[in-house]
């Protein structure tokens, strides 16, 4: 018998920005409730810079271990199955969902109405949108035209349509949202902008133009303009930039026209915020920043709407934004994992300019 090898990328977990390597590996033959899936493509971004970066807070190194020192830093990717157990996913099923940087890697779980649902002991806890892989050959909604896009619209298009579902049914008559620029704030604006809800962007005054030309804002603003947001009563305020700076100038200018706070950065974090500045000094005056929990909502509607409903929810939110991103996202495509060890470089460091995103065929 053959004997199945896989590539893997791995980061130093104590240096990830700065150190990677490639490993090979053989792998075991699958067994029962197993599948061989050989990697297509994945997206490469800063989400994936957070993972590495909060991977012991969040859980992220668990689900693909490594050796001592290193781990692998989990994407967002489309992987056809090759082999395993045909009661779990027949051979050639192609599937999209949480995978390792790598040529193929072994899956353990269990058939699911969309695809599989993982079972793996490694993803236990996780938020169901990591413990999922969607089957996209027989889904008519998938679009191979943008494939690319819609890889980078993964893990983003949940979060916006829960947290943009969660905003609209407040009826705020106007949401500011900072970071503007990142793919989640773009995503978010354009889903509260088709909730009919005027929406305010904030970035640094060199993207303010491209930022502007997606369409997903009503209003784009440098940060040294954040006195020139309107000070509307009702307003919604939320921080994807993470910089208490810009949540307290936001803060002290809308001052009682500021109904509620959201901090969306590292939001698979348990809790909520407290309000407290670095080194426990006092938050912002006004509402207390409030830390979006995409678990926790994504329950709630579950138990509110059932399963088909939610899903369907997702769907229609999906549908919105491949198109819609696919008219301003610049994707380059890098081949091979040895050329995606240097891109992980420039994304840790930067990342791509303007509003472009990576897509690699390892």
């Amino acid at each position: 018998m053959a004997v199945i090898r896989a590539s893997v990328l791995e980061v130093d977990r104590e240096r990830p920005l700065s150190a990677a390597r490639v490993v090979s590996e053989e792998l075991p033959e699958p067994g029962p409730g197993q599948v061989r899936l050989d990697v297509e493509a994945f997206g490469l971004s800063s989400n994936n810079v957070s993972y590495a970066l909060l991977g012991d807070t969040l859980g992220h190194w668990r689900p693909f271990p490594a050796a001592a020192g290193w781990g692998r830093v989990p994407a967002w990717g489309l992987a056809r199955v090759t082999g395993g157990d045909p009661a779990l996913v027949p051979a050639g099923a192609r599937l999209v969902g949480y995978l390792p940087m790598a040529t193929r890697f072994l899956l353990t779980g269990a058939p699911a109405p969309a695809g599989i649902e993982v079972t793996a002991p490694e993803r236990d806890g996780m938020l169901p949108m990591y413990r999922r892989m969607r089957r996209i050959d027989t889904d008519p909604a998938w679009d191979e035209r943008h494939a690319g896009v819609e890889l980078q619209l993964l893990p983003l298009a949940p979060l916006a349509a829960l947290l943009s579902r969660d905003l609209l049914e407040q009826e705020p008559s106007q949401v500011v949202v900072s970071s503007a620029s990142s793919k989640t704030g773009l995503v978010l604006g354009r889903l509260l902008r088709a909730g009919n809800v005027r929406t305010v962007g904030l970035t640094g005054a060199a993207r303010t133009a491209e930022v502007t030309r997606t369409g997903a804002f009503d209003e784009v603003l440098a940060y040294d303009r954040t006195t020139s947001v309107r000070g509307t009563g009702g307003t919604v305020y939320v921080d994807i930039s993470g910089d208490p700076a810009i949540t307290r100038a936001v803060h002290e200018h809308l001052g009682p026209a500021l109904i509620r706070s959201v901090a969306v950065g590292g939001s698979h974090l348990p809790g909520t915020g407290t309000g407290a500045g670095p080194g426990g000094s006092a938050g912002p005056p006004g509402p207390a920043p409030v830390r979006f929990s995409v678990g926790r909502r994504e329950t709630e509607l579950l138990a509110e709407l059932g399963g088909a409903t939610l899903d369907r929810l997702l769907a229609e939110a999906r549908a919105t934004l491949v198109g819609w991103a696919a008219t301003w996202m610049s994707l380059r495509t890098t081949d091979g994992l040895d050329a995606a060890r240097a891109d992980w470089r420039r994304v840790a460091h930067g990342g791509p300019p303007g509003l472009g995103a990576v897509v690699v065929r390892p």
